[in-house]
């Protein structure tokens, strides 16, 4: 039997081969540089969106596992209801309305319809 010099190559215990030791452990992540949760994000929907448009929304997505990189592209993909009141064509939408002579001819006080959103305009 032969005995001579040898290497083992294993990964440091203190730092977990991030060439970096962390002294004071963030308590939110407990040293990840992650936190997992949800997160609410506000975007403006332009006027004429059709059914099934995706928008992409940068730096809005969900962060990268690791830590080491910017958040990732958030994918809005829209989805239209019909309304009992309004249809669309196109980029318009119409609505048929019963008006009285003198709502047609009056100049002063013009005919004003509303568009109410659903409850839930969102189902799975």
């Amino acid at each position: 039997m032969q005995q001579g010099p040898f290497m083992v190559q294993i990964t440091c215990p203190q730092c977990h081969g991030e060439r970096e030791i962390v002294l004071y452990i963030c308590k939110s992540c407990k040293g990840r540089r992650v936190v997992l949760g949800t997160k609410s994000v506000k975007h403006n929907i332009m006027p004429g969106v059709d059914n099934d448009e995706t928008i992409k929304v940068s730096r809005s997505g969900g962060a990268d596992s690791d830590g080491n990189q910017p958040s990732g592209d958030l994918y809005i993909v829209i989805k239209v209801c019909e309304d009992p009141v309004f249809q669309r064509e196109g980029d318009d939408i119409h609505v048929d309305a019963v008006l009285s002579i003198t709502q047609m001819n009056s100049r002063k006080s013009p005919v004003m319809l509303s568009l109410t959103p659903p409850q839930s305009p969102v189902s799975n």
